[in-house]
């Protein structure tokens, strides 16, 4: 499965603008299938991150989106959207994700590694491996 934000100039206020679309590719096959659409908006977004996992404590996969608003603030604070699918492309949840940032002396860019949010690997051979 490929994964892709796609971000379109269109004239028409109505049609989308951004997106996040699934493509989906069997081994040793030719991609037959149209792309699906995991999550499409009419704005302009200015898509800066997106990480993509399997949901180890939920069923199917979760992509978090980093959105960089456009604004005249000298350090504008990232939008984070996470979409739930299945691995057909079945989106079930939507949701922006609220995440306050943690203000530290010296430090002005919240494009610093550590206010990065990623995900948590799974450690299920860390695990089995011990015993």
């Amino acid at each position: 499965m490929f994964i892709y934000p796609n971000i379109t100039t269109s004239q028409d206020p109505y049609s989308s603008q951004s997106g996040l679309y699934a493509m989906y590719c069997g081994y040793g096959s030719n991609i037959t299938r149209e792309p699906v659409i995991l999550y499409e908006t009419i704005m302009t977004l200015d898509i800066i991150n997106l990480n993509c996992v399997i949901s180890y404590s939920e069923v199917g996969q979760i992509c978090l989106i980093t959105i960089q608003p456009n604004s005249t603030d000298p350090n504008p604070i990232p939008v984070y959207i996470q979409v739930k699918y299945l691995s057909l492309g079945s989106v079930f949840d939507v949701k922006h994700v609220y995440a306050t940032l943690p203000t530290i002396i010296g430090i002005n860019q919240l494009t610093d590694p550590q206010f990065m949010i990623t995900p948590l690997p799974y450690l299920h051979e860390f695990y089995t491996n011990q015993w």
